[in-house]
């Protein structure tokens, strides 16, 4: 990297956009708004939210949200398309199962699930035949080591 130390991140020379979606539950207007919001600037929609984990509620994406994730698919980014990533849940102790979330068991988003620094499934983690991508999260005692702007703690 250009850092002096030789250490890139995974989105090496990418910019940053925040989005303030959800205080609470928005809808299905303001859910398609923020997934269309500047898809030829924005890359990556990564969306760490979702219908509830209790182990009985199946939801998903209104029509509209659903309209604005798949046009962003086949045309952000000049045609190359945008990339949704979204939580696969926390709902493992309530048994619940990242298929039931309509976000996530869908074909035109990446569900992310977690994992803790020895590869194993988190204690909130979620399970699912949908997910396609275990990234390092907490899950037993250790935390994630990463960079800071501020330095150590």
């Amino acid at each position: 990297g250009n850092n002096g130390i030789d250490v890139t991140g995974a989105g090496f020379g990418a910019n940053l956009a925040g989005s303030r979606l959800i205080a609470c539950w928005g809808g299905d207007s303001l859910d398609a708004s923020a997934l269309g919001y500047m898809p030829q600037d924005i890359d990556i929609y990564s969306n760490s939210w979702g219908p509830s984990d209790d182990g009985a509620t199946i939801s998903g994406p209104g029509p509209l949200t659903l309209s604005a994730i798949e046009n962003g698919v086949y045309n952000g980014r000049g045609g190359l398309g945008n990339i949704y990533t979204f939580a696969a849940g926390n709902g493992l102790q309530n048994d619940d199962d990242s298929n039931a979330d309509g976000f996530t068991n869908n074909r035109f988003t990446i569900a992310v699930t977690a994992v803790d620094h020895n590869g194993v499934q988190s204690w909130y983690a979620e399970p699912g035949a949908n997910i396609l991508v275990a990234a390092p999260s907490e899950g037993d005692g250790e935390g994630i080591t990463t960079t800071d702007v501020a330095g150590s703690s």
